[in-house]
């Protein structure tokens, strides 16, 4: 069961059983390919350069937009710079993984040791917003605001929404779910399944979330995940210790095999495009529980929010 949590009252955990046939909702956005330069994206080979180390125990990393890029070192949780200046926004025991800022300043994070999902304020108090998780893994804010949280070992992906917890996937196709995005223009979730090696999808447009379908497979342990501009997803392989791409149709299938970009010789389990003054913006920052932070040119930028 899971338990409400002292910054939001969750209510009911609402089940919302997979449908076999959506109410599709016309869409007149432009399709995520048409976005400028998706013709011209750089092929693979692409050279990862070295930015700093030392930042041990980040598992996750996110960008404030305001020139900020939450980090860990041990139990500091840190607000670093483009500069790489730090300021210590709270000290976490424990591992810490999804990270993810709220409109506002405010931190979500994953404790999977704790079981639970917290937010940490801009002044670094620290509440617990989401109870009786297993090993709550990645974590992501949406446009709305809503948060998506990938239960790695509880079979199950959340959005919590209004204060209130849907259960958007359960069972086997959950059962090692990672790294998490929703595409806002697509309307739909889509996820990593760690131990499958697979990249699934979940169509949102109706009342009830679509049955997860097989996007793409690599021969590895997908971790995190991102989109860019053009729609297109980033896979960071933490078994591996690569990147890879995997081009997606204006549907969210895709388009061919998953381009392997770059390969790290390293520990690495998540990556975000830059956002904010100082970070480049057209640059994916990747970093491990090792604590090297990387940066990788990919000649696109993040989805407009």
């Amino acid at each position: 069961m899971l338990l409400r949590g002292p910054v939001h009252d969750l209510g009911a955990l609402r089940r919302l059983p997979a449908a076999a046939t959506l109410a599709l909702v016309a869409c007149s956005a432009p399709a995520p390919t048409d976005a400028p330069g998706c013709d011209a994206l750089p092929d693979g080979p692409l050279t990862a350069t070295l930015l700093q180390r030392g930042y041990v125990g980040s598992e996750d990393l996110a960008f404030d937009g305001d020139g900020g890029l939450a980090l860990r070192r041990g139990d500091r949780l840190l607000l670093v710079d483009a500069a790489l200046a730090e300021r210590e926004i709270t000290s976490l025991s424990g591992q810490v993984f999804g990270t993810r800022f709220l409109e506002g300043g405010a931190l979500v994070v994953a404790r999977p040791d704790a079981g639970e999902v917290a937010r940490i304020s801009p002044d670094g108090a620290v509440e617990p917003l989401v109870r009786g998780l297993v090993a709550p893994n990645a974590v992501h804010v949406d446009a709305r605001g809503d948060v998506w949280i990938s239960d790695f070992g509880g079979d199950a992906i959340y959005r919590l929404r209004d204060g209130a917890l849907e259960e958007i996937v359960a069972g086997p196709a959950a059962d090692s779910a990672n790294g998490l995005v929703y595409d806002e223009r697509r309307a739909a979730l889509f996820y990593a399944d760690y131990l499958g090696g697979a990249l699934r999808r979940v169509d949102m447009e109706g009342e009830l979330p679509g049955a997860p379908a097989l996007v793409a497979e690599i021969d590895g342990n997908p971790d995190g995940i991102t989109l860019d501009a053009c729609g297109h997803l980033y896979v960071i392989d933490n078994g591996d210790g690569e990147l890879y791409r995997v081009r997606l149709d204006a549907d969210g299938d895709a388009l061919g095999e998953p381009e392997l970009l770059v390969e790290f010789h390293a520990c690495v389990t998540n990556g975000q495009l830059g956002a904010g003054a100082g970070f480049d913006p057209q640059a994916l920052y990747v970093i491990g529980v090792e604590g090297d932070l990387y940066a990788v040119p990919l000649g696109v930028g993040a989805p407009a929010s």
